[in-house]
């Protein structure tokens, strides 16, 4: 049952009127006839009467939007045009047209950046929704961080809650509860304090139920059902016909019905369905249908959840969402297995299959293909920068050359010529020379420092990628939350590395490993995005516990994306994988070519498991991988390591470090506390290397039980 819900926030203008809609409606359209067309106050009008018909007719809404974003693009009002290209964005939402609502909100940026407007912000944040919805996290996560800046700078309260709550989103959705729940609350502080709630209530009632979903996830049901009670109560005093007052409800009903009350959960989800319909609100009523579904599956009434869950698919279909055909496929195929039609429960289950295949493939190229695109042509472009200045240089030399042979000529017919006019050749040639020298320095001067800003440029956008790939890594919060004591050294050879270290947590496992790559630096990176994408999504979609079962099924995952369009790359991955059961302590280990390393509470001996010989990736053979069942006592530490410490390079006489010195290290140091551990293997590791190249990315993960 899929319970995580998208809100989305976007930028409203409004207008308060004592008339009944239908008086406002009429008044309104007297006013714009009073006006020719690309007058502003007539687009100003057209603007306010979209908004008035949007509550009867969305079809009509649209069309005044289009037409007020006609008027002002032709008369080139910034405020204007931005201001119909947001409401136009919202319309194409609530048709769950994205695509199309990120167009206008692009074009909406560029004026708004160009004319530094104050919706500058708004726009920002608005995209970073919209591309969050279209599973854009680099894109969202960029515009919403700039939204926020530019929002604080100003104090604009109004974008800075907006801004909070998307960015509470980005944590959420990355399973940081605790740091989603503060930026939530911190909204909903901003509303209370800074904002009035008669303008702003439907912000604040997201913000009140997506704290809910936060202690949902949490584990407090009682509690995430009070909070969204709070939301649904907002949107009965202020405002009951909205796409979140619909979402809300049917969240509602969600933990309802894992509380078994039924009833409470049919009424809610009835509400939110009639709330959908009302507003033509696609994606509500493909949710809500959905929704119903489940109530009557938990039931056993099979036949009733089978026309729910048809429903919801034919609506899904309509938006193109992929992930959601296939789980109301899974639905459909489980109600007809239940019902005795095994060949239809067959086909659906072939069905769902193949759309979470496809999805897989879209998500997966297409992070692949534009980390490989963009480095691609940074590399073409750096490499053709640095031709064109070698070939300048060249000419350079030559026509130095050249001038030296000409110079010697002349100062043999001088000579020929006398003494005299010999002193004055070479007081000439002097000068000149001096003067060509101080030219010629001048202009490779200019060329070095073209060079270096270069080369500035792409080491700005590799640091960027720092950035991305840093994202993606657990943080120390996230370690010490799972982990009384643990140390984690993580150096990359170059601004981005290979190796990486993961920790997921799923079902009372938690899944942790460290991996190293094929190559570093920016090749690395990449395959590092792959390799993570795939170990994440073996985890969290295909539900797989043992980790020789992940490893397989991750290797034909790296080997389907590198193999695509025919091409055979070898690339791939090393790694040292466990999953620990926090109930009932048991450890399990696998691992490609890393071993795993075992210090038991008092002795002098540093066990080891011996990995299996293949690598996550293309190979010789791909035979099945070992897991092994780690019995571990308090106190018993472990050590997941990549080969980057031993391989180093060193010493008095150049040598490596060696797995050999590094165990013998470990067992010397296994008494002192594991943070002054990782303090002592750095400062060893950087004298080791001296004044030597580092040769590859390092990472050493230790865990104490």
């Amino acid at each position: 049952m899929e319970l995580r819900l998208h809100y989305i926030l976007f930028f409203f203008y409004s207008i308060s009127w004592s008339q009944q809609p239908n008086h406002k409606i009429d008044s309104l359209r007297t006013e714009i006839n009073k006006y020719e067309d690309y007058d502003t106050s007539k687009i100003i009008n057209i603007l306010y009467l979209a908004k008035e018909v949007s509550q009867i007719n969305t079809d009509q809404e649209l069309e005044l939007y289009k037409e007020a974003y006609r008027q002002s693009e032709q008369i080139k009002h910034p405020y204007l045009f931005v201001r119909s290209a947001q409401d136009l964005a919202v319309c194409y939402y609530y048709q769950g047209n994205y695509e199309m609502a990120k167009e206008f909100l692009e074009n909406a940026l560029q004026v708004a950046r160009k004319n530094r407007l104050p919706q500058l912000s708004a726009v920002l944040l608005d995209l970073g929704e919209i591309a969050d919805v279209l599973d854009q996290p680099k894109q969202s996560l960029e515009y919403t961080l700039e939204g926020i800046g530019i929002a604080e700078s100003k104090k604009d309260y109004e974008v800075m809650l907006s801004g909070y709550n998307n960015l509470a989103a980005q944590y959420y959705y990355r399973n940081h509860l605790k740091k989603a729940l503060a930026y939530y609350e911190k909204a909903r502080n901003i509303a209370y304090r800074h904002l009035d709630i008669n303008k702003h209530y439907n912000s604040l009632a997201i913000v009140e139920a997506n704290i809910g979903w936060c202690h949902y996830y949490m584990g407090n049901l009682d509690k995430a059902i009070e909070q969204l009670k709070k939301a649904v109560e907002i949107h009965k005093k202020y405002e009951n016909f909205s796409s979140s007052s619909c979402n809300t409800r049917n969240s509602l009903a969600l933990f309802y019905i894992e509380k078994k009350k039924y009833d409470l959960a049919s009424l809610y989800c009835n509400e939110a369905l009639s709330i959908a319909h009302e507003l033509n609100y696609t994606e509500g009523q493909a949710s809500c249908y959905t929704t119903l579904g489940n109530i009557h599956f938990d039931q056993k009434n099979y036949s009733e959840a089978l026309k729910d869950y048809e429903k919801s698919l034919k609506l899904y279909k309509e938006l193109g969402n992929l992930n959601k055909m296939s789980n109301n496929s899974e639905n459909i195929a489980k109600c007809y297995s239940l019902i005795g039609n095994h060949q239809e429960a067959f086909e659906f289950m072939e069905t769902s299959k193949y759309y979470s295949d496809s999805l897989t493939k879209l998500e997966s190229e297409a992070a692949f293909e534009d980390a490989l695109t963009k480095y691609e042509t940074e590399k073409k472009e750096a490499e053709n920068t640095l031709l064109q200045e070698q070939a300048k240089l060249k000419d350079a030399e030559i026509e130095q050359q050249r001038i030296t042979t000409q110079a010697k000529e002349e100062k043999q017919l001088i000579i020929a010529s006398g003494i005299a006019v010999l002193l004055i050749a070479i007081l000439f040639f002097f000068i000149n020379r001096n003067r060509l020298k101080t030219r010629k320095n001048k202009e490779l001067a200019l060329q070095r420092d073209e060079i270096a800003e270069q080369k500035k440029e792409i080491t700005d956008s590799i640091n960027y990628a720092r950035r991305i790939q840093n994202s993606f890594l657990p943080s120390d919060e996230d370690f010490r939350i799972q982990f009384n004591e643990y140390f984690l050294m993580y150096e990359p050879k170059d601004i981005v590395a290979g190796d990486f270290y993961i920790l997921e947590e799923a079902n009372d496992n938690i899944f942790f490993a460290v991996a190293d790559c094929t190559g570093h630096g920016v090749p690395g990176a990449m395959v590092s995005i792959v390799c993570s994408n795939a170990l994440r999504k073996v985890i969290h979609e295909d539900e797989l516990v043992d980790p020789a079962e992940i490893l397989a099924e991750t290797r034909n995952i790296v080997i389907h994306q590198f193999a695509r369009k025919g091409h055979l790359v070898k690339d791939g991955m090393d790694i040292t994988f466990c999953t620990y059961n926090k109930k009932s302590g048991k450890l399990l280990w696998a691992g490609a070519n890393n071993p795993l390393w075992i210090l038991r509470k008092g002795e002098e001996v540093l066990e080891e498991i011996k990995p299996d010989k293949q690598p996550i990736g293309r190979y010789l053979t791909n035979d099945p991988f070992t897991s092994h069942e780690v019995h571990l006592g308090s106190g018993d530490l472990i050590y997941l390591i990549t080969d980057g410490y031993p391989d180093q390079f060193g010493g008095p006489k150049g040598k490596k470090f060696k797995y050999k010195a590094l165990k013998k290290f470990l067992i010397e140091k296994r008494n002192m506390e594991l943070s002054d551990q990782l303090q002592v293997l750095e400062t060893t590791f950087h004298e080791w290397k001296g004044e030597m190249e580092q040769v590859d990315d390092v990472c050493i993960l230790g865990i104490k039980f």
